[in-house]
C-alpha cells in the first residue's frame, strides 16, 4: 500500500528494488576502485622516496651491496677501455741496452804478461740495471759472483753492509777473508784475469724492463764463437745464471753445439743433450749454480762449493799447468815471478 492508500503494483516494486540494488553495487565498485587508486598512489610515493631507499639499503646484505658496487665499477672500467680503444696512446719504447766488452788479461797495463792463456770464459746473460748504471760486472751487492770469486782467489769484494750501512749481509758470516782483504773493483777484475779467467755476456744488446732475464726482448748475441777462436786455449765456458742462461745458450748457439766443439759438462747434459758430431777441439760448457740473488734455492755456501769444484778449482790447475809449461819453454825462466800472474 502507498501513503495515499493505493495498492502497489508488484511489477513496479520488483523493478524499483533491482534498480536500488544495481545502484548500491555500482557505488561499492566505485568506492573499491578509488581505494585501489589511493593505495597504488601511496605505494608509488613510498617506493620513490629517499627514505625508502636508505632504509632498505641498510637492510640489504653486505655482499649484495658489494656485488652491486663491483658491477658498477666493471661498467665504468668497460667504458674507460672503450674510450682507450677509440683514442689509443702511443706506448713508450724501451731503449736498447748494450753489454760491456769482454774482459781479458790484455786489458790491464799492470800485468807484465798480457798474453796469459785463457782457460775459462765466464758468461753472464746481460748486465742488470745496477751493473749498467755503474759499468761493472755483477754490481749488485747481493749477487754472489764476486763474493765467491774472492773466496776462491784470495780477496774480499767489500765489507758487505746491508742497505742500512750498519748490519752485515748474512753471507758475510761464511766468507773466508776479512776486511783487510777488501780490494777495489778494478783490482778484482785484474786478479781474476791474471789467473786465466775471462768475463763476458751472452747477449750483446736487448730491450728489457727491469733486470730479469725473462724480460729480455729483441736481443742480439755476442760473438762467443769468434772469441773462442781467437783464444784457442779456452777449455770451458761457464754460464753464471743457471738454467735460464743454459737454455738461452742452447737457443743462440744450436749450430755451434751441433759441430761437437761445445759439449755439456756432466752436470749440464739436460741442457745440450749427449749426441754431438766429432770435433778436434772440445770446449766443456758448464751451467753453473746461479749467482743471482733471485736464485734462493741454494745457500751461499752451496753455490760457492759448486763453483770451487767445477770452475775455480779446475781453472787454477790449468793456470798452474800453463805457467809451468811456459817456464819449461823458456828454459826455466822467471817461474817465481810468474806465480803471481805476471804482476809487477
Amino acid at each position: 500500500m502507498t501513503r495515499d492508500g493505493k495498492k502497489e503494483d508488484p511489477t513496479v516494486m520488483l523493478s524499483t528494488q533491482a534498480d536500488a540494488d544495481h545502484d548500491a553495487g555500482a557505488t561499492e565498485k566505485m568506492q573499491t576502485k578509488r581505494r585501489s587508486k589511493r593505495l597504488a598512489s601511496s605505494l608509488t610515493t613510498s617506493l620513490t622516496s629517499p627514505f625508502f631507499f636508505k632504509k632498505n639499503n641498510d637492510r640489504a646484505p653486505k655482499k649484495s651491496r658489494q656485488s652491486a658496487s663491483a658491477a658498477e665499477a666493471g661498467t665504468v672500467q668497460k667504458k674507460k677501455n672503450a674510450a682507450v680503444k677509440k683514442s689509443p696512446r702511443k706506448q713508450s719504447v724501451v731503449p736498447k741496452t748494450k753489454s760491456f766488452d769482454a774482459v781479458v788479461a790484455s786489458r790491464f797495463a799492470s800485468l807484465r804478461d798480457k798474453n796469459i792463456p785463457i782457460h775459462t770464459l765466464i758468461l753472464g746473460t746481460h748486465p742488470s740495471e745496477a751493473s749498467l748504471s755503474e759499468q761493472q760486472y755483477y754490481k749488485l751487492n747481493t749477487n754472489a759472483f764476486w763474493w765467491i770469486a774472492g773466496d776462491c782467489l784470495g780477496f774480499r769484494r767489500a765489507p758487505g753492509y746491508m742497505a742500512n750501512q750498519k748490519d752485515f749481509l748474512n753471507l758475510t758470516q761464511h766468507l773466508r777473508h776479512g776486511l783487510d782483504k777488501v780490494i777495489p773493483y778494478e783490482e778484482q777484475l785484474e786478479m781474476l784475469c791474471s789467473k786465466g779467467f775471462a768475463l763476458w755476456d751472452l747477449v750483446h744488446s736487448c730491450r728489457r724492463v727491469g733486470s730479469s732475464d725473462s724480460n729480455i726482448r729483441d736481443s742480439e748475441p755476442n760473438d762467443i764463437r769468434s772469441l773462442c777462436r781467437k783464444h784457442p786455449t779456452i777449455r770451458r765456458i761457464v754460464l753464471s745464471n743457471g738454467s735460464a742462461s743454459g737454455k738461452l745458450f742452447r737457443q743462440l748457439h744450436r749450430d755451434w753445439i751441433a759441430t761437437g766443439e761445445v759439449v755439456a759438462h756432466a752436470s749440464s747434459q739436460r741442457y745440450f743433450g749427449k749426441k754431438t758430431a766429432p770435433s778436434r777441439r772440445r770446449i766443456v760448457c758448464i751451467v753453473a749454480a746461479a749467482v743471482s740473488p733471485a736464485a734462493a734455492r741454494m745457500t751461499y755456501v752451496e753455490k760457492r762449493d759448486f763453483w770451487e769444484e767445477h770452475v775455480y778449482g779446475p781453472g787454477l790447475k790449468d793456470f798452474e799447468a800453463a805457467k809451468l809449461a811456459a817456464a819449461v819453454v823458456k828454459g826455466g825462466g822467471d817461474v817465481e815471478g810468474a806465480s803471481d800472474g805476471g804482476k809487477r
